[in-house]
C-alpha cells in the first residue's frame, strides 16, 4: 500500500524539504513515521493499511483524507 502527499506552492510547483506526518484517525493505529518532501514536493508512505488519515505539514493540520492505495493528495502551502 502506498500513499503520497504532494505539497505545492500557489503556482503549483512542488516544495522540497517540508516535514509530513500522517496521523491515522482510528486511535489504535497511531502515527506513520515522518517523511520529508523530495525535490518534486512529494512525501511517500508505504506499508500501511487503507483508512482515514490526518495530514500535517511542518506541524500544521492540513485536513483529513482517505488513505487509498496509490492515491496522491495535493496540498497548497
Amino acid at each position: 500500500m502506498a500513499f503520497t502527499v504532494m505539497a505545492v506552492d500557489e503556482d503549483g510547483r512542488g516544495i522540497e524539504g517540508l516535514r509530513v506526518t500522517l496521523r491515522f484517525v482510528e486511535p489504535t493505529r497511531g502515527d506513520a513515521p515522518t517523511e520529508d518532501t523530495n525535490e518534486e514536493g512529494c512525501a511517500e508512505f508505504e506499508g500501511f493499511d487503507q483508512g482515514e488519515v490526518q495530514v500535517f505539514i511542518d506541524g500544521v493540520d492540513c485536513g483529513v483524507f482517505d488513505y487509498d492505495d496509490g492515491e496522491m493528495v495535493k496540498i497548497t502551502r
